[in-house]
């Protein structure tokens, strides 16, 4: 299963949450911010906590996604 990769992020105009390196909430940190804390979890995790089920394409796509992330 996939890992889903969280940080919260301190930035000059306040904090921000990352999933897998894209900003989900908060502002932007301009000029750079530094990672204050980070989790890891799994796509079920996510699923549980936002009451979804991702079907076996979309998890394929995501695995895909972190192969291609982990190879470069």
């Amino acid at each position: 299963m996939s890992k889903i990769n969280l940080e919260l992020v301190n930035g000059v105009e306040g904090d921000s949450i990352y999933l897998n390196d894209t900003r989900i909430c908060g502002s932007k940190p301009w000029g750079g911010g530094r990672v204050i804390k980070k989790w890891t979890t799994s796509v079920s995790d996510i699923e549980y906590a936002l009451g979804i089920k991702f079907t076996e394409a979309q998890l394929e796509k995501l695995n895909k996604r972190d192969n291609e992330s982990n190879t470069n």
